[in-house]
């Protein structure tokens, strides 16, 4: 069973470029945190960071925010139940 993180900081429009990737492919420890580049400072502008963790069959992710800051026009955080960001989104 995967879940899909994509994080978006960036001005969202057509045709765009993501210039800074960051992110972890698979994510497979029992604990871990997740958090923006340069976290607390601020992040390179058009950074899109994608996580996927991977439990077992029958296993469950549990996600807490404990900081989560975003500029409404222009950040996202999208979570999809699955291996790709064309898996079912969640949230």
């Amino acid at each position: 069973m995967f879940l899909v993180i994509l994080i978006t900081w960036c001005n969202l429009h057509t045709g765009m470029t993501f210039y800074t990737e960051c992110g972890q492919t698979h994510f497979t420890s029992s604990t871990g945190t997740i958090q923006s580049p340069n976290y607390p400072s601020d992040y390179p502008p058009d950074t899109a960071c994608i996580w996927t963790i991977a439990v077992e069959t029958g296993g469950f992710v549990h996600l807490t925010f404990t900081n989560y800051y975003t500029q409404g026009c222009c950040d996202a955080l999208t979570v999809y139940d699955g291996p790709s960001i064309g898996s079912l989104r969640m949230a």
